[in-house]
């Protein structure tokens, strides 16, 4: 079986409590595909061994490394007022930088035995899965910057 996590902005942290349920009841596909927000889960699932996933999700993740993944409202507001969009680039790519760190696809494969693919678009192009088989190469971080 797979699992599709979607986007949504900082509703794609709900994943972390679906992921949760499906680990406690050895129920978590091998497959895992994530665009935009979902794919922040996706690349965490691979970057932690299975025997850590379910001990390592827990209510901090999305402020943990004291790094928020998206930045509270008001101030997301006032940036797209400031500068037109809703978040700074360059802080989001410290956030995945501090969740992932250098971590390639091959290598987030071999340590979760996970097939992890992060779904990116540019522009009104086709879009690119990102994968081990494709990808191998490309670090996560990068990946999610670029989904989301």
């Amino acid at each position: 079986t797979a699992l599709c996590l979607s986007g949504g902005g900082a509703l794609a942290m709900y994943h972390f409590g679906v992921l949760k349920v499906l680990l406690s009841e050895g129920l978590c596909p091998q497959v895992i595909s994530g665009t935009s927000g979902g794919s922040i889960v996706a690349a965490f699932l691979g970057c932690v061994p299975p025997n850590e996933l379910l001990e390592t999700i827990t209510p901090d993740i999305p402020t943990r490394y004291s790094r928020r993944w998206f930045p509270r409202p008001h101030k997301m507001a006032l940036h797209f007022l400031q500068h037109g969009v809703l978040m700074d680039s360059e802080g989001f790519s410290q956030t995945t930088k501090a969740y992932f760190g250098d971590t390639t696809f091959e290598e987030a494969f071999q340590l979760s035995g996970r097939a992890l693919s992060i779904q990116v678009s540019i522009g009104s192009q086709t879009g690119y899965v990102l994968n081990h088989l494709t990808s191998p190469a490309v670090l996560l971080r990068t990946a999610v910057c670029a989904s989301c």
